[in-house]
Parts: structure tokens; C-alpha cells; sequence
């Protein structure tokens, strides 16, 4: 079970995300131990978003949120961990990689 701290600063990250990224932002996935409820003080929040770009974009899109990040990083007293992916990678390689294998059992969808 997901904790209302995390709940509140995904959920705000997320409506960031939504702002800064708008219709190429196809999902935020919260993934490892705080999806599964098994967080500590100090776990960092694991966080995949999934754009619909270019892969080679990825990079330059990725810039974007850092400072959104930090902020709640503060804000909130955690530390964010967010991996960006643009949909096209991740539907190829979701197949054979065991990290997105496991975002894809565990993950819980936040857009």
C-alpha cells in the first residue's frame, strides 16, 4: 500500500509533468519499493515516464523537470528518481529487459 506522503508527492509531480510535457507525456509509473509498500525513510521514489518522442529526444525532454524535481525533493524531504523512456524503446525492449519486465508487474500507473 502506497503511503499518503508518496501518494501526495507523485501525484504532484505527475501534474507537473503533465504541464511541462502535455500530450507527449503518455505515462508515469511509480515502480520498486514504494509501489510495492515496502519503502523506507530512505528510499527514493523510482519513477519511469514514458514520452512519446523520439528516442534520441529523450535527452533534451529529460532537462525539463529537473528543477520540478528538486523542488519537491525539498519540498517534500525525499528524493525523486525519475527514468525517462520514449514509448517506442519501451515497447520494444519491455519484451527482453528484466527492468522493464518488472516495471510492467509492479508498477503502479499514476497517468
Amino acid at each position: 500500500m502506497i503511503d499518503r506522503k508518496i501518494k501526495e508527492v507523485v501525484a504532484s509531480f505527475a501534474e507537473e509533468a503533465k504541464l511541462i510535457y502535455g500530450d507527449k507525456l503518455s505515462e508515469v509509473i511509480l515502480y520498486g519499493s514504494c509501489a510495492r509498500g515496502e519503502h523506507t525513510p530512505d528510499s527514493d521514489i523510482d519513477l519511469l515516464l514514458l514520452l512519446t518522442v523520439k528516442p534520441q529526444e529523450i535527452g533534451v525532454e529529460r532537462n525539463k523537470i529537473f528543477d520540478i524535481s528538486d523542488k519537491l525533493d525539498r519540498q517534500y524531504d525525499v528524493v525523486l528518481a525519475p527514468v525517462f523512456q520514449s514509448v517506442e524503446v519501451y515497447q520494444k525492449f519491455r519484451p527482453v529487459s528484466a527492468f522493464y519486465q518488472n516495471i510492467q508487474r509492479e508498477g503502479v500507473r499514476i497517468v
